[in-house]
């Protein structure tokens, strides 16, 4: 009966996600399609850049809370409310420095004035995703209806007013605050749905943020490896060859960014699971792993397959003349995803059971990977380097993560987890 029960969540759960990521791909399509002709090959590289450049401070911003503050009211009920008012404040206050630090940054950079102004903007979306923390309990409590809609709503109200910049002939900066304005009415409808299952009592506690940021300080750093691994070769490009190569790379990365969604949707509903199990019943945790990987390396392979063949009238359809050349990268960069497919549940399992810091050796050696990688092929292959650069990390990853999952499940059941990780990582 539970199984049943089990199995109906995941589908219902699912079945809701896939047509909110429909409606969504949908958005995120006729934006490419709409932005490309209209800013051009640099000016959307400069619109993509922007993303790739706050990648990092979102990072900061959240520094693996979120995913912690999941695992600890999936395991605390009772204590919700605590949980999440407190570690809102310190989002709050870690938002602050992450805005101060942000525009500390642009100043210092030599950026063109449409993008440096257009980066100043952009900077305060963070305390608007600092704020998005009480939407943690939809994931907790496995609504996923709820995040469904507000991001429906989300996309809808920003591609109208991002349209409507457009129409009106504004530049990049309007855009960007476009956008901002659509994030701001969305954090509003998220507060108010999550007040009817969770009621944050706003206080400081600096006993309670100690006790969730030693196990998301690993998370945290573990993000900003993978910022690195996702977004420096956008900066690097932009510092080390000229926009032209960014916009190109940035054609091919918004095919990838889409396909990408799916999987994380699936983890959203999959992980809380996974730290209930961890908790409960290794053996379910053994079962659901094996199966969600096979599932999603069932979508994976076809996809990869599928973009190489059409990337060039992929690319041709939803980005135009102008982006010709950019299918070479697609066909490349798109075996990144699918090597993502195969490696993110591995990744979800090892945080649900406390092992951070495992995530966060394989991700720093990813990230050095990516870089020593962009530093030897960018100069040379452009943004066909950086996308080969990728592909060859998240398959480094995917092995990394596949032994070390595979060495916990075989120890855990004879409680020798400790001694098996660091024969694995300290021989």
């Amino acid at each position: 009966m539970a199984e049943l029960s089990l199995r109906r969540v995941l589908i219902k759960n699912t079945g809701v996600q896939m047509a909110a990521h429909g409606i969504s791909t949908a958005i995120g399509l006729a934006t490419m399609f709409v932005l490309s002709r209209y800013l051009g090959v640099e000016g959307f590289g400069q619109y993509n850049y922007i993303f790739a450049f706050f990648y990092l401070f979102i990072t900061i911003n959240d520094f693996g809370v979120n995913t912690i503050v999941v695992r600890e009211v999936s395991k605390q009920r009772e204590r919700a409310g605590e949980i999440v008012g407190a570690m809102l404040s310190f989002k709050v206050l870690l938002a602050i420095i992450s805005v101060l630090a942000a525009w500390s940054t642009v100043w210092l950079m030599n950026f063109p004035d449409d993008l440096r102004n257009a980066l100043y903007v952009f900077a305060l979306f963070l305390p608007l995703i600092a704020l998005e923390l009480p939407a943690v309990i939809f994931q907790v409590i496995l609504k996923a209806e709820y995040p469904a809609i507000i991001g429906i709503f989300n996309r809808c109200a920003g591609f109208l007013l991002l349209m409507g910049a457009v129409w009106m002939g504004y530049g990049l900066t309007a855009i960007v605050l476009a956008l901002l304005f659509g994030e701001f009415a969305s954090l509003l409808i998220t507060l108010k749905y999550a007040k009817r299952f969770v009621k944050p009592t706003w206080h400081v506690n600096p006993r309670l943020w100690k006790e969730v940021l030693c196990s998301s300080v690993p998370l945290g750093v573990a993000g900003l490896f993978v910022a690195l691994i996702n977004r420096v070769d956008f900066i690097m490009l932009e510092r080390m060859t000229d926009l032209q190569q960014v916009g190109l790379y940035s054609a091919a990365y918004k095919v990838t960014n889409l396909l990408e969604a799916f999987p994380l949707m699936i983890m959203g509903t999959i992980y809380p699971l996974m730290s209930r199990y961890a908790k409960e019943d290794p053996e379910r945790l053994r079962a659901l792993y094996k199966k969600s990987v096979l599932y999603l390396g069932v979508a994976a392979v076809p996809m990869g397959l599928g973009i190489t063949f059409f990337a060039p009238a992929i690319v041709q359809l939803l980005f135009g003349a102008k982006f010709i050349g950019a299918d070479r990268g697609l066909m490349v960069l798109v075996w990144s995803t699918v090597f993502l497919y195969f490696s993110i549940s591995g990744g979800n399992l090892l945080i649900s059971m406390g092992k951070e810091k495992i995530n966060l050796v394989i991700l720093s050696f990813g990230a050095f990977v990516n870089i020593g990688l962009n530093l030897i092929w960018i100069p040379t292959m452009g943004f066909v380097g950086a996308a080969l650069s990728t592909a060859i990390t998240f398959f480094a990853i995917l092995v990394g993560v596949t032994i070390a999952v595979q060495v916990c499940l075989h120890r855990i059941r004879h409680d020798e987890f400790p001694i098996a990780l660091s024969r694995v990582f300290h021989p």
